[in-house]
């Protein structure tokens, strides 16, 4: 029986064996292989870039599945340029680029839905609205306040107070300021375009006030986002025209009360004098 001596590589010499492709640059160049190459056109890429930059920012899914496919589509590009290469760092390079590029991509989603939850927020706050009806008995402590949402998103948690201001008597006296009242007593969902009603001043029934000056506000947060908290206020006034009271909505702004120029001339100095104080 003839003796084989035992060769190291099996008879290659070492620059051979350092020449051939690594496992996975082969696996990698099959994979890439099988991609037809009518879908590494740069055309696809800006196509889908361009259908995103369409679409807004209210369809969040579909835009983050088009960043995805473009993310895909620039890592596969990448590599397939990269392994030709045949650098030493070609696989520490083309990882750490592909994991800065999905980042990215994890931040831009993030920035995306961070923006539609504040697009949900600035819609419900502009489209809040409310009134104030006083009732067939004439009496304006039994009025009823309605908040409706109009807005897109329903509302969730929430809190609605009405706070008097000033109410000015009959002789220009200040009547008693009365309690804060709070409704609802539910926590249903408030949803687009419903609406919520209830008599929030009943806790003084001074008869024939001359004017009442009164704050609405709703805290509340969406169903979307419970950990949020919104605030929108109202300003209401109400005077008797010819005996018959009616509610005029003011604005909020205003750091004096709508009712102080109805209070006597001894009542009307105690109350600028405290209203002027710092």
């Amino acid at each position: 029986m003839r003796h084989v001596a035992w060769r190291p590589r099996n008879g290659l010499r070492l620059s051979a064996i350092d020449n051939r492709p690594p496992k996975a640059e082969i696996v990698a160049q099959q994979l890439l292989g099988k991609i037809p190459k009518i879908f590494l056109y740069p055309v696809w890429g800006l196509l889908v870039a361009a259908l995103i930059a369409i679409v807004g920012r209210g369809e969040l899914l579909l835009k983050s599945v088009g960043l995805i496919l473009v993310a895909v589509w620039l890592a596969v590009d990448f590599w397939a340029w990269l392994i030709k290469k045949h650098r030493r760092w070609t696989y520490v390079i083309g990882w750490t680029s592909t994991s800065l590029l999905f980042i990215g991509v994890m931040s831009i989603m993030w920035w995306w839905l961070d923006g539609k939850l504040q697009d949900q927020r600035e819609n419900v706050q502009a489209n809040l609205s409310a009134t104030a009806t006083v009732p067939p008995s004439n009496h304006p402590y039994w009025s009823t306040f309605t908040v409706r949402n109009g807005g897109a998103t329903g509302i969730g948690g929430r809190a609605i107070l009405c706070s008097p201001v000033l109410q000015v008597g009959e002789n220009g006296s200040v009547l008693s300021p009365g309690l804060l009242e709070r409704f609802p007593v539910t926590e249903a969902e408030l949803a687009a375009g419903n609406s919520e009603s209830a008599t929030c001043l009943a806790g003084v029934r001074t008869p024939s006030p001359r004017c009442i000056d009164m704050e609405l506000e709703i805290r509340y947060a969406l169903t979307t986002q419970p950990n949020a908290t919104d605030l929108q206020k109202w300003r209401f006034v109400a005077m008797p025209s010819a005996g018959i009271y009616q509610w005029h909505e003011q604005p909020v702004e205003e750091p004096h009360s709508y009712c102080a120029k109805y209070l006597s001339a001894e009542e009307k100095k105690f109350y600028w004098d405290s209203a002027t104080k710092p």
